[in-house]
């Protein structure tokens, strides 16, 4: 099922944002796989939740390869901010999370890309990240990310995705905003 977020500006749906549409094994419905090698794990668990049954475990363990989980292309507003956030558990290393807006050519809009990194905590912890979309932007993948410098291990769960007002977008260019 999608969470819908009603905004100023509409819904946004994320697809299977709580991670609770899959086989049990794999990978996510509706996500993708980015990058990955030999020494790193990337699916759906039933290990940690921080609600409901499934998450999403992320294992780094190769020192030159990254790995992440990128989400279905969500449709934009050029202009408008939008704002990524969820759960994760940092079990160790770190996670960085992308905001990566897309043109009509499917091509990744580079100057635009908004990251925020996250480090190892004890316990579920909410994050965010946010952004503007630039006038050529149809569309975003959110996406989570090991860097290859980065080894760990990580939980993800209940992604949210919206449109977002002067007073919840996240302080610009902010390295690693927690809620």
């Amino acid at each position: 099922a999608a969470i819908i977020l009603f905004t100023a500006g509409g819904a946004v749906p994320v697809p299977n944002a709580s991670f609770e549409e899959n086989t049990g094994v794999g990978l996510p419905k509706d996500w993708g796989r980015f990058g990955g090698g030999d020494r790193t794990t990337l699916g759906v668990t039933t290990e940690k939740a921080h609600a409901g049954k499934f998450s999403i475990r992320m294992e780094d363990r190769d020192p030159k390869q990254s790995v992440g989980l990128e989400g279905p292309l969500l449709p934009v507003n050029p202009g408008k901010t939008y704002r990524m956030s969820g759960w994760a558990l940092v079990v160790e290393g770190g996670l960085a999370l992308y905001l990566q807006y897309f043109d009509a050519k499917g091509k990744r809009i580079e100057g635009a890309v908004k990251i925020a990194s996250f480090p190892k905590k004890s316990d579920w912890a909410s994050y965010g990240v946010s952004g503007p979309a630039p006038a050529e932007a149809i569309g975003c993948k959110l996406l989570f990310y090991s860097a290859s410098a980065n080894q760990g291990l990580c939980y993800l769960d209940e992604v949210s995705f919206e449109e977002a007002t002067a007073d919840d977008a996240l302080a610009e260019g902010a390295p690693g905003v927690v809620l």
